[in-house]
């Protein structure tokens, strides 16, 4: 990944004509660069209620790195269905497996008008966001919202650092993905290409598992996610291929 990949542009920028340039000759693969536009301003209850979610992934470790403040992160799983955090006795937060669905933000205006008021949103530029995944195994809803923070006055200091940490990741990762080649090789484990992985987990979806199923296509192994046994040896045989690639 190219450093400036980790960084959160201005419109002015954008428009330049290096940032341009630099669009248009990179790519992810073989596909180009995707543009997410997030505003800071001064927001309404409606704007806020009326957001377009962005599906996958979340902008918010981004944002946090390029020097923006995070004030208050409203999880839409809490809100409208009663699904809360917990922490066990070594201080991780952990949450309950639920069923993906979507969420009607307008039914909790009320809710959503009187914590943007504890934020003095009406007096302050804010950049919020939704983010959701409707995974079977990563599935998440949040509204983010951020304070501007030191992203003008540090910004040049800020995309030094996040340059020196991707740098220093992608040695990392080069190393890690050296060490499970061997491993492969030598143990004779198959890492299927996309079309075989597909092909696979066609097999798999045909067999009349519901879509609480999660599969493996390297080990034609199947999860069932509603199932506490099934969760328990997901992550065993995630943490066992981690440990024998070491």
């Amino acid at each position: 990944m190219n450093p400036q990949c980790g960084f959160v542009y201005t419109e002015d920028e954008v428009k330049t004509d290096e940032f341009q340039s630099y669009l248009a000759s990179h790519t992810y693969g073989s596909s180009p660069p995707k543009l997410y536009k997030l505003e800071a301003k001064v927001w309404t209850v409606d704007e806020v209620v009326n957001l377009e979610g962005i599906s996958g992934w979340t902008p918010k470790y981004v944002l946090i790195n390029n020097g923006f403040e995070l004030i208050h992160q409203i999880d839409l799983y809490e809100l409208f269905d009663g699904i809360k955090w917990s922490t066990d006795s070594k201080g991780n937060r952990t949450k309950p497996w639920h069923p993906p669905r979507e969420h009607n933000l307008d039914e909790k205006k009320d809710e959503f008008e009187k914590i943007l008021e504890n934020l003095d949103y009406k007096n302050r530029r804010l950049l919020i966001y939704q983010d959701y995944r409707r995974g079977a195994f990563a599935v998440w809803d949040n509204i983010d919202i951020f304070g501007m923070g030191e992203y003008h006055s540090k910004k040049g200091e800020l995309r030094e650092k996040i340059s020196k940490h991707l740098e220093e990741e992608q040695k990392r990762e080069e190393i890690e993905i050296e060490k499970r080649t061997a491993y492969n090789e030598v143990h004779g484990i198959e890492i299927p290409n996309f079309d075989t992985a597909k092909k696979r987990y066609n097999e798999f979806i045909k067999k009349d598992h519901p879509e609480h199923f999660i599969f493996d296509p390297s080990s034609n192994t199947g999860y069932d996610m509603e199932s506490v046994e099934d969760r328990k040896r997901l992550f065993k045989d995630v943490h066992k291929r981690k440990r024998k690639a070491c």
